[in-house]
């Protein structure tokens, strides 16, 4: 519940986005022989 008292600057932003950029985290989320199970 803390975290909605958290307050992000511009810089703040700016910072999280040179780190961790639009379409970082993209792909599967499970290894391929895992979504057959997944998927099953």
């Amino acid at each position: 519940m803390a975290a909605i008292d958290v307050k992000l600057t511009e810089q703040d932003l700016r910072r999280i986005d040179e780190i961790f950029p639009t379409g970082a985290a993209a792909g599967l989320r499970y290894p391929e022989h895992m979504m057959k199970i997944v998927n099953g």
